[in-house]
Order: C-alpha cells, then sequence, then structure tokens
C-alpha cells in the first residue's frame, strides 16, 4: 500500500508531487502524465511551426534558397511535417485526454496508468531520435526513398512514435468505454470526450496502416526488397499512397478534438447548452466516418492521382461529406452563439476557440472547392487548364497551413481553459490574446499566398521543382513572400504560446481549489482534486497476483 499526501500546492489546485527524476518515471497519476504530455508537445508546436516557416522561407528567392539547399530543403519540409503531426498536435490531444477524460466520466483514473506512463516515455524517447535523425543530416526526402544513412533511423523513430502514441490511446478509448460513470451513455458526455472517443477509434484504424507502410519501406530500403513493383509480386500503393495515410490524420482526424474543444468553450461563453446536441454528436462521428471512407477510398487506388469516374466521385463524396459535417457542428457553435443568454467575454480560451472554429471552416471549403475541380478535371468534364492539377498542389500546402492553425489555436484555447485545473495556475491573459491573434493572422496569411501563388501563376510549393517546368521560369516571389509573412507570424504565435505557458508555470497567478474562472458547466470542474499518485496500485500480497484485481487505495496523512 502506498500512503499519499492530500495537500493541495500553494499556486492552487495541483496536488504535492514528487519533483524528482524517480517521481516523473514512476508516476502514475493521470494527471501528471497529461501535463508532461502537454508541456512536451507544446514544445513541438512551436519548433515545428518555426521549421515550417523556415521552410516557407526559402521560397521567396526565386534564384535560390535563403536558409537551405536543396537537399536539406526536403529535409526540413518532411520533418517539419512529421513534427507537426506526430510530436506537436498528436501528443498534445492525447495527454490532454489523460487529464480531462477520467474527470469528465467519473472514472476518477485511467484504466492503465502504467500503460500511460509507458506511452509517453516511449514517445519522448523516439521523438528524440527522430529529431537526431535530422540533425545528422539524414531526414528523409523524394517520398522517404532517399539514400541518406539515417533514414533508416528516422523511418524506426517514426514508427516507434506513432506506436506509442496508438497505447496511449488504447488507454484513453478503454477507459471511456469501460470506467463511465454509471447511467452515463457515450452519446451523452461532454464534447471533449466524445471527440476524444471518436478521434481516437479513427486513430487505431489509421494509424496501423502507417506503422506497416513504414515498416515495408524500412526494409525495401535496408535490404532492397521491392514491395512496390508490380512485375515482382509487390503493390504500388504500399509507399505510393503514403502521403494520403499522413494526410488522413492530418486533415480529418486533428480536427475532431479541435471541435471538442470549441464544443467546451463557445457555448459556455454563450451561457447556455449547445442547440441540439444530438445533431452536433451525430456530425461529429461523421467527421471521422466521412474522413475515414474517403482515405480508404483513395489509398486503395493505384497511382498517385484522382482515379476517373466512380472511385473519384466516392472520393470526393466522402471528404465533402466529413466537410459538411464539420460545416455543421461549428454552426451549431455559432448559432448557439447568436441565441446565447449573455454577450460573451472576450476571454482568451474564447477567442482562440472563435478563431479555431472559423480556420476550420475555411479548410474544409477550401480543401472541398480543390478536390472537386481536380476530379472534374480528371474525368474531362471541363477543361479549366491543362495545369491544374500542378496548380493545386498549392491548394493542399495551403489547407494545410489552415488545418494546422485551427489545431494550434485549439491547442491555445484548451491550454488557457483548463490551466487552472491541470497546473493551478492561469496563462497570462494579454499574452493569450496576442498569442491567438498571431496565430490566425500568420495562418490564414500563410494559406493565402500559398493558395495564390499556385491558383493564379500556377508555381508549386516546392522550389525544387522550379527546374522542371517551363512555365515557372519567372515565377511569382511576391505572393511566396506573403506566404512567407505569415509562417513567419504563425511561428512567432507558437513560440509565444509556449513561452506564456513556461512563464505562467513559473510565475502565474494561481487558482483557488474551487475556482471555475469560466463558470464552466462539464463535471471535471466540479470533481476536487485527488491526492497526488492517488491512481498508484497497492502492493500485492498474494501468490498468485495475476489472478487477483486490486483497486486504487488512498491514505491521507
Amino acid at each position: 500500500m502506498t500512503e499519499t499526501t492530500e495537500t493541495s500546492s500553494a499556486s492552487g489546485r495541483a496536488p504535492q508531487e514528487d519533483p524528482s527524476i524517480f517521481g516523473l518515471l514512476n508516476t502514475v497519476d493521470h494527471r501528471r502524465i497529461g501535463r508532461m504530455f502537454m508541456v512536451s508537445a507544446v514544445a513541438m508546436l512551436a519548433a515545428s511551426v518555426v521549421l515550417t516557416a523556415l521552410v516557407g522561407l526559402d521560397l521567396t528567392d526565386a534564384d535560390g534558397f535563403v536558409v537551405f539547399d536543396s537537399h536539406s530543403w526536403a529535409q526540413a519540409f518532411a520533418l517539419s511535417r512529421d513534427s507537426f503531426v506526430f510530436l506537436a498536435a498528436l501528443p498534445f490531444f492525447v495527454g490532454m485526454a489523460m487529464f480531462i477524460v477520467p474527470a469528465q466520466i467519473g472514472a476518477g483514473r485511467l484504466i492503465y496508468p502504467r500503460a500511460a506512463l509507458a506511452s509517453f516515455w516511449a514517445w519522448k524517447i523516439s521523438a528524440l531520435i527522430l529529431v537526431g535523425a535530422y540533425l545528422a543530416n539524414g531526414g528523409p526526402y523524394g517520398g522517404s526513398r532517399g539514400d541518406s544513412e539515417a533514414v533508416d533511423l528516422h523511418l524506426i523513430a517514426l514508427g516507434m512514435t506513432i506506436a506509442s502514441l496508438l497505447l496511449g490511446v488504447v488507454v484513453v478509448v478503454t477507459t471511456i468505454l469501460s470506467m463511465r460513470a454509471p447511467g452515463l451513455h457515450i452519446d451523452q458526455a461532454p464534447p471533449f470526450t466524445w471527440a476524444t472517443l471518436v478521434t481516437g477509434i479513427g486513430l487505431l484504424l489509421t494509424l496501423p496502416v502507417l506503422v506497416a507502410t513504414l515498416s515495408f519501406l524500412y526494409i525495401d530500403h535496408r535490404y532492397s526488397t521491392r514491395f512496390d513493383v508490380d512485375f515482382l509480386g509487390g503493390n504500388v500503393g504500399v509507399w505510393s499512397h503514403i502521403e494520403w495515410v499522413y494526410r488522413a490524420p492530418t486533415l480529418f482526424l486533428l480536427l475532431v478534438p479541435v471541435l471538442g474543444v470549441i464544443g467546451e468553450v463557445l457555448p459556455v461563453a454563450a451561457r447556455r447548452r449547445i442547440i441540439m446536441p444530438a445533431i452536433g454528436t451525430a456530425a461529429v462521428g461523421a467527421v471521422a466516418m466521412f474522413g475515414l471512407g474517403g482515405w480508404t477510398q483513395l489509398a486503395g487506388v493505384e497511382g498517385a492521382t484522382i482515379s476517373d469516374g466512380w472511385q473519384g466521385a466516392v472520393y470526393v463524396a466522402m471528404f465533402a461529406g466529413a466537410k459538411l459535417a464539420v460545416v455543421v457542428v461549428v454552426g451549431l457553435h455559432l448559432l448557439t452563439l447568436a441565441e446565447g443568454r449573455a454577450i460573451p467575454k472576450l476571454s482568451a480560451p474564447f477567442l482562440a476557440g472563435a478563431a479555431a472554429a472559423a480556420m476550420t471552416t475555411l479548410a474544409v471549403v477550401l480543401g472541398t472547392v480543390g478536390a472537386g475541380l481536380d476530379w472534374l478535371e480528371s474525368v474531362n468534364a471541363f477543361t479549366i487548364d491543362p495545369e491544374l492539377p500542378l496548380r493545386l498542389t498549392t491548394w493542399s500546402d495551403a489547407q494545410f497551413y489552415l488545418v494546422a492553425g485551427a489545431v494550434a489555436l485549439g491547442i491555445s484555447a484548451a491550454m488557457g481553459w483548463w490551466a487552472p485545473l491541470a497546473y493551478g495556475r492561469h496563462l497570462n491573459p494579454a499574452l493569450a490574446r496576442l498569442t491567438a491573434l498571431l496565430l490566425f493572422v500568420g495562418s490564414f496569411v500563410g494559406a493565402l499566398g500559398s493558395a495564390l501563388t499556385g491558383f493564379v501563376t500556377g508555381q508549386p510549393s516546392d522550389p525544387a521543382l522550379n527546374a522542371r517546368y517551363d512555365f515557372l521560369a519567372d515565377p511569382s516571389t511576391a505572393l511566396n513572400t506573403l506566404g512567407a509573412v505569415g509562417l513567419l507570424i504563425f511561428g512567432a504565435g507558437a513560440v509565444l504560446l509556449l513561452l506564456d505557458v513556461a512563464i505562467s508555470l513559473l510565475a502565474g497567478k494561481g487558482a483557488e481549489a474551487d475556482d471555475n474562472p469560466w463558470g464552466a458547466f462539464t463535471p471535471e470542474w466540479d470533481t476536487p482534486a485527488d491526492p497526488a499518485e492517488s491512481a498508484r496500485l497497492p502492493a500485492l500480497t498474494s501468490g498468485t497476483p495475476l489472478l487477483e484485481s486490486h483497486d486504487a487505495e488512498e491514505v491521507s496523512v
């Protein structure tokens, strides 16, 4: 049996914890594990967005590169995407779920706390290896088929990163399904819990495919096999569609937890429950369902472009359905604001949540229009421009920037909203508002520059392609510069978010034990803080411990 101390820290809600390195390595407190995930993910968010800005900065010089050369530019581009998805966005929401979900469903703790701890440290180690492979000048390029010595290390580290996150997802999903309070039906769970469940199921269906694909890539690269060669019995789909496996969680599953955060923040600001909650719940589920359907359809099609005929039509219909569901969810939240009982206060979480809703809507509209035009061009329904598919490559980049902006704003809103619970301190309101402004303006301007560059001039976002196409001999540096400026602003916002979190944790305004600064009405705000390490399992004295089940025990001294 383990003794714990039920005292609150001087700074607020957070209970007393063992600050030593052993405490970090041995903790089974779901709140502490979640906090470690969140802080680490915010740091990686700042690094990945700054790297994205540096990649965009190289597009401003038509004659060469500003920061990188052609080889290192491709490596930085790949790392910026990998790090944003697997080192920042997904880990943050996994950690947030580990902290918030047990309190929202009345569980008190995670079902497998040691598995959650293993998930964090495995992710942390693999993330360091992933970044180390890039720093060793061995990042992948050319579709992960480059000849760099460290590509093997990159593929292994990326697979480890995804596997560790999957372990955390399994813990959270199992907790929701098996440990919620009696009488709490799944469809009646708070918005963030429901969004977490939908996201978790989607990740369990998609990320194992990516791990398998990375395994094939590693074997191909290491042992010169050819899983992608048809006449040798392989399948080109093993690796040619890996970009779509990346885009599945990026463009759809990452938006679902953002919708959950928006669903927590905006209705409280309006001082009323969300309008038509059943429709909103179904729409959140439809985002993942249609998104996975479109991804499955496209991932099974040979070639790298949208297929002609019914296959392309199914692809467009599925993705359009997912994006329409996103618009429905955002529309319900906006209607809730319009019908609210109070004028929303311009708090930092509200501003970030509202900006995330706007950015999400822009992303899905742009993605739907781009996919529709690409499909119509492929079936020769009409001819807009023979180079339209190439032009629309920049629309994909623009959509990524909008999604990245929505996710970053969702992270900012979540940190500001739940900081009193998670850390016992408030974020600085002025810095948090400025962060939301920079993230919104930066991602919007970056996406605008990228979209206009492709739509107006046809220039692809990859400067290495300039030598391949004659019509790119005189690229439009003005539009590229506009996009680069936006990305630099976006990077400044991400860095400011990290600084705000660091300053607030060290010297922020403390939150009282019963502090509910937003007047929120979800269960976690009414749940008293448990003693530190309250989830620690007691020592087993039985000779057959595997046949016995023990609940967590607490002793207050």
